[in-house]
C-alpha cells in the first residue's frame, strides 16, 4: 500500500489517500458456478431447497435434519449460514446485522478509473466500477448503512447515497438500479471462522463485515484444515470463541439495542387495528399480551403473523424497501407469510387462526409508526 495525494477521479478533491494496488476483481456467481462444478467432480453432492432445522452433536459426529424429515450424518459439518443457526447466544452476542444500500448508474467508458473506492465518514460510502461494453461502465455506489430493523426510511438513505455520489462523479448518469442487503459487523471486524464454541465436530464461519468474497475465501482455507485436524497459521486470530479487551466496549454497545427491543413487548401496538392498514403498509398490532405482524398486500389481502421471532424471541420490524419483517437482534428476515427468508431463524412465523386474531385485535394506544 502507499499513499497517494488525490483518488483518479477527476475533480473529486479527496486529499490524501491511501491506496492498495494489485488488486483484482472476479464475478462471483461465475466463481461460485466453477465451485459448484468442481465439487461434483470431486464426488460432492450439493442439495437445492433443503432447508436445515436442526444440527446436533454427538460423540461420533454431527447429525443434521432438514425441513423434509431427512438426516444426514457426518464426521464434521460446516455452517456458513450468514449467522450461525447452532446457538442462540454465544456468537450472536459478538456481531450485530447492519443495512447497507447501493444504487448503480451509468458513465461514459473510462470516466473514472478502474478502482473500489471507500471513504472514512460514518455511515461510510464505497464505489465499485464493473465495465459493461465499449461505450459505458456501471458505477455502483453502495452505503448510508444502519442497523437492521432500527430504520425504516431507505428513500431517505438511498437520495443521501445518489447525493453524495453525485457530488464525487459529475458525469453519473441516472440511476437505474437500486437495492438493499445485509451485512455482519463483528466486535473487532474480523470474521469468526472455526469450530463453533462448545462444539469438536461443528464449524461456523460468519461475520464478514461486508467482505464476503475476501473472507469467504479465507474462511474455506481456514477451516479446510482445521477438518482435517491440521494447523492452520491463522487459526487462532480467527476463532469464534475470542473476546478481546478492546471489543469489550463495542460489544456491550451493540447488544444494548437486544435489551431495548425486548421491553418492546410492554408497549402498545403501532396500530390500533389491522383495519387501519391501507394497501401495501404494514404494523404491529397488540394481541393479548402478545404482538401480532400485518401487512395488508396491493391486492388488499391481510397477512398475519407472530411478531415475535422464531430464533431467540426478539420483536420484528417492517422493512418496507425489501417487503418483510426484520429482527433488530440477530438479522433474521421473514416474508408477509412468515417464512424465514434469512438466517439465524429457521423456523417460521407461528400463525395465528384467523377468527382468533381478528378478535384479539382490539384497539390499543396509538404510537407513531
Amino acid at each position: 500500500m502507499k499513499w497517494v495525494d488525490e483518488i483518479p477521479i477527476s475533480g473529486a478533491g479527496s486529499g490524501r489517500s491511501l491506496m492498495f494496488p494489485d488488486q483484482a476483481r472476479f464475478h462471483p456467481r461465475k466463481y461460485l458456478a466453477g465451485l459448484a462444478e468442481a465439487i461434483v467432480k470431486a464426488g460432492g453432492k450439493l442439495f437445492a431447497n433443503s432447508p436445515v432445522v436442526d444440527v446436533k452433536e454427538d460423540k461420533r459426529g454431527v447429525r443434521v435434519t432438514t425441513a423434509s424429515g431427512n438426516v444426514v450424518h457426518a464426521r464434521a459439518v460446516v455452517l456458513a449460514t450468514n449467522s450461525p443457526v447452532v446457538n442462540k447466544l454465544t456468537v450472536h452476542v459478538k456481531q450485530a446485522p447492519y443495512r447497507t444500500y447501493v444504487i448503480a448508474a451509468r458513465v461514459k467508458r473510462g470516466a473514472i478509473a478502474d478502482a473500489l473506492y471507500w471513504d472514512t465518514l460514518d455511515p461510510y460510502h464505497y464505489v465499485r466500477v464493473q465495465p459493461a461494453s465499449a461505450n459505458f461502465d456501471w458505477v455502483l455506489i453502495g452505503g448510508e448503512d444502519h442497523k437492521t430493523g432500527e430504520a425504516n426510511d431507505a428513500e431517505y438513505r438511498v437520495a443521501k447515497l445518489e447525493a453524495w455520489a453525485r457530488s464525487l462523479i459529475p458525469p453519473l448518469g441516472k440511476i437505474e438500479y437500486r437495492w438493499s442487503g445485509q451485512v455482519f459487523d463483528t466486535v473487532d471486524y474480523l470474521p469468526f471462522t472455526g469450530p463453533n464454541p462448545g462444539n469438536r465436530f461443528i464449524f461456523i464461519h460468519t461475520g464478514d463485515s461486508g467482505e464476503g468474497l475476501t473472507n469467504g475465501v479465507i474462511g474455506s482455507l481456514v477451516l479446510r484444515d482445521l477438518v482435517r485436524g491440521k494447523a492452520n497459521r491463522l487459526a487462532p486470530m480467527l476463532r469464534p470463541s475470542r473476546i478481546t479487551v478492546k471489543s469489550a466496549g463495542r460489544m456491550i454497545s451493540e447488544n444494548t439495542s437486544v435489551a431495548l427491543n425486548l421491553t418492546g413487548y410492554a408497549t402498545p401496538g403501532e396500530l390500533s387495528s389491522a383495519d387501519d392498514l391501507a394497501r401495501g403498509q404494514a404494523g404491529l398490532v397488540r394481541s393479548g399480551a402478545a404482538k401480532l405482524a400485518a401487512y395488508r398486500d396491493k391486492r388488499g389481502k391481510l397477512h398475519v403473523r407472530s411478531a415475535t421471532c422464531t430464533h431467540s424471541g426478539c420483536l420484528l420490524a417492517w422493512n418496507s424497501f425489501e417487503t418483510c419483517w426484520d429482527c433488530t437482534c440477530h438479522g433474521s428476515h421473514f416474508s408477509v407469510d412468515g417464512e424465514p427468508l434469512n438466517a439465524p431463524a429457521t423456523v417460521p412465523l407461528a400463525q395465528p387462526e384467523e377468527k382468533a386474531a381478528a378478535k384479539k385485535m382490539q384497539p390499543s394506544s396509538q404510537l407513531p409508526a
